[in-house]
């Protein structure tokens, strides 16, 4: 496989002269962004510097939009912790604009995407990736009736994309933290106050127009005395409990209609076209096959 040390000194040199010059231009865009209002922290995230193994149950890459694979009952890579102190949310995001440009590159010259992956390891100065975490967090009521799930409208406070766009809870995965430990901290921070459960098995979602990688965890609430109709707000994302077969219908049909309801029913006022964000509809679909509530 080739290293780092394959690639010409002049072309290398070429590299870091592009990140510098993007980052520089990312840096000024970061304050216009602060001026109208964005909530852009350049705290500590964390960092994998192994990528775990597929497993066979895979879903197959989709170049086009993002690759999503699905792991499932692999208590090692359950338990992995990220390391520490190498990245930071802005720095990393302002260095990312750069990566697609050298990407294609390497590319070019038929690099694999196993040694592009370690080589952007070495240029990158604070690596190339951010981890996140989302949770399908799902309440089913105790007289059998129909169970909800835990959604909540990109708002456009913070860095993130598709602002506007229905989502699940979630938020960075910071230095230090286990999947899970991210996954509760989440939801008690997006309004789920209670004891959750956290399936073991998740998606990992590959995002090629964003410097993130998105973990999915599925989770299920243990807590009897839930109020369906309550709304709850933090950093712009309000959040409610949705019908689960209105998501259902909204990730398998492409059918929104319910959860346009569902919203609207809780005086919120969204767009006829509500969908399901494009970084969490393939890895909420990959749960929902694998996993039964």
């Amino acid at each position: 496989m080739r290293t780092i040390s394959d690639i010409p000194r002049a072309t290398l040199d070429g590299f870091r002269s592009l990140i510098q010059r993007t980052i520089e231009t990312a840096s000024a865009e970061v304050e216009a962004e602060r001026a109208l209002g964005k909530e852009l922290t350049n705290d500590p995230v964390a960092v994998m510097l192994v990528r775990p193994t597929p497993s066979p149950l895979a879903h197959p890459p989709n170049k086009d939009q993002e690759d999503f694979i699905l792991y499932r009952d692999d208590r090692r890579i359950q338990s992995m912790r990220f390391t520490t102190g190498q990245n930071n949310y802005i720095d990393a995001r302002n260095a990312w604009k750069a990566y697609g440009p050298i990407q294609k590159q390497l590319e070019a010259l038929d690099w694999t995407e196993e040694e592009i992956y370690h080589v952007m390891m070495d240029i990158f100065p604070l690596g190339h990736h951010v981890y996140g975490v989302l949770t399908l967090l799902f309440h089913h009521t105790t007289d059998r009736g129909e169970g909800h799930v835990l959604m909540n409208i990109r708002g456009d406070k913070l860095a993130g994309t598709n602002v506007g766009y229905a989502s699940f809870p979630g938020g960075l995965v910071k230095p230090g933290e286990d999947l899970e430990t991210a996954c509760i901290e989440e939801l008690n921070q997006e309004g789920a106050k209670g004891e959750f459960y956290i399936f073991d098995g998740f998606t990992m979602g590959v995002h090629n127009a964003a410097p993130s990688i998105t973990f999915m965890r599925a989770g299920l609430t243990t807590t009897d005395d839930i109020d369906l109709e309550a709304s709850y707000d933090w950093l712009g994302k309000t959040t409610i409990w949705v019908p689960e077969g209105a998501v259902r219908s909204a990730i398998f049909k492409g059918d929104n209609t319910g959860l346009v309801t569902a919203f609207r029913d809780h005086e919120l006022l969204v767009k006829s076209d509500l969908a399901i964000a494009p970084d969490a509809i393939l890895p909420a679909k990959g749960l929902f096959e694998q996993f039964v509530f």
